[in-house]
């Protein structure tokens, strides 16, 4: 039987495809910029919003989707002679498997992915026109201006190793190896941001608060973790706790870490169930346990909602 993915699995599924989309539409962008077209600055400008808009609405629903089905598979059976109060049994519980994330456009993506999970459907829409009519164009703003300013730093740099003729096809061809970093990370850490506030979004569901009382935050230990990120790798507190207004994935730029899903029946046997008062773990948080310098602290469900 399969397993319920994890959220850090899914969210480097995703994290791994390729980005070339987001570079051509940079490029793109920098070619308008540079023939001086209003109209085709116009066109890229809103195609890199359009996809941006696209990225994190799937990374949303998927991020919704994952917290469904943690929340499904342990929703087992009513205790007897307790309906309404479910059991977490100690045996692998009824899973559910996720669905396989096609290589293809990202609008084709979601529209699959709502089809094999209708609870996200009514939700969907309204989604939808929040990422496209407004933190589309947020993010969108904010990433043609470094496109901008990179244009013109590398016809700068171009006048200062004696070049005379700067031509289009010059710059883009400078621009090369950044617009694809650029594009990865501005591509990673949307998806993050969308997934997390999807999960905590979808943690208000009143069928999913009944067994979903916190989260803990998951680093990936390995040699490349950032020391902040490890350093609040285990951290475990509710949904609601004032500590995810500064430590809710990503912590920075192209941050792998994430939020696993800690249900009640866990918690309790955790000791960290109290009268009904989740008690968070650690009591004291590690002080290396911060964003990165410079990225900005916030819940991701409220950066993006407001």
């Amino acid at each position: 039987m399969k397993k319920v993915q994890k959220p850090e699995d899914e969210l480097k599924k995703l994290q791994d495809r390729e980005t070339p989309r987001f570079t051509k539409a940079i490029l793109e962008y920098a070619d308008a910029m540079l023939s001086k077209s209003s109209r085709g600055l116009d066109d890229a400008e809103r195609k890199l919003q359009e996809l941006i808009a696209s990225t994190l609405f799937l990374s949303d629903l998927l991020g919704r989707r994952r917290l469904l089905l943690e929340a499904d598979a342990v929703k087992d059976r009513p205790q007897p002679g307790n309906p309404g109060i479910y059991s977490f049994a100690e045996k692998e519980p009824k899973l559910y498997v996720a669905p396989v994330i096609p290589r293809v456009g990202f609008e084709s993506a979601a529209k699959d992915l709502l089809a094999r999970e209708p609870r996200l459907k009514a939700k969907a829409e309204s989604i939808w026109e929040l990422y496209r009519k407004r933190k589309a164009f947020v993010l969108g703003k904010k990433t043609t201006r470094e496109i901008t300013a990179k244009v013109r730093d590398t016809i700068a740099q171009a006048l200062r190793e004696g070049e005379t003729e700067i031509t289009t096809g010059k710059v883009i061809a400078r621009m090369g190896g950044w617009s694809e970093a650029y594009g990865r990370t501005v591509y990673r850490t949307n998806l993050a941001t969308a997934y997390t506030g999807g999960r905590f979004a979808e943690a208000r569901d009143p069928d999913v608060a009944k067994v979903i009382g916190a989260f803990q935050f998951d680093a990936i230990r390995d040699n490349v973790v950032r020391p902040n990120h490890k350093a609040a790798d285990g951290i475990i507190a509710a949904v609601n706790d004032p500590i995810w207004n500064y430590l809710s994935p990503p912590l920075g730029f192209n941050c792998r870490c994430s939020l696993r899903m800690v249900d009640r029946f866990e918690l309790q046997r955790k000791g960290l169930l109290k009268g009904g008062v989740i008690q968070r773990s650690p009591k004291r948080i590690p002080f290396k346990a911060q964003p990165d310098k410079g990225f900005s602290p916030m819940r991701a469900d409220r950066k993006l909602y407001g």
